[in-house]
């Protein structure tokens, strides 16, 4: 007795991609399935690439909301750095005026007196 089922060759492909910084990154992965005689089978793989493709989704799903975090962490550390600079300049400023200060009242205060 002959089977008649035919063999089909068969090829699924999922690709998925992403954004990161500056360059495309993507993954794919190929299965290749040779002489596929049963439906049941070929469903089985069919349900098999829907759920990788699903996990491909969702993992470049979740790497663009920790990019996204990663971007808004960095912002808030660059605002915080320049604000603290400034802070730094500023009190760089009073305690060199405050210095100059101090050294024009002693002078001031020497020569009223006449130690000077």
């Amino acid at each position: 007795m002959e089977n008649t089922a035919q063999s089909v060759p068969m090829v699924v492909k999922i690709v998925g991609t992403y954004f990161r910084t500056d360059q495309d990154l993507g993954l794919a992965n190929e299965i290749t399935i040779g002489n596929i005689t049963d439906n049941l089978h070929v469903a089985n793989l069919a349900q098999y690439s829907e759920m990788l493709t699903q996990r491909l989704e969702e993992v470049a799903k979740s790497q663009m909301e920790e990019i996204i975090k990663e971007v808004n962490f960095r912002d808030t550390v660059n605002s915080t750095n320049n604000m603290i600079q400034w802070c730094v300049i500023v009190q760089t400023l009073v305690f060199c005026i405050l210095g100059a200060w101090q050294i024009y009242s002693v002078r001031r205060f020497f020569l009223k007196r006449g130690i000077i």
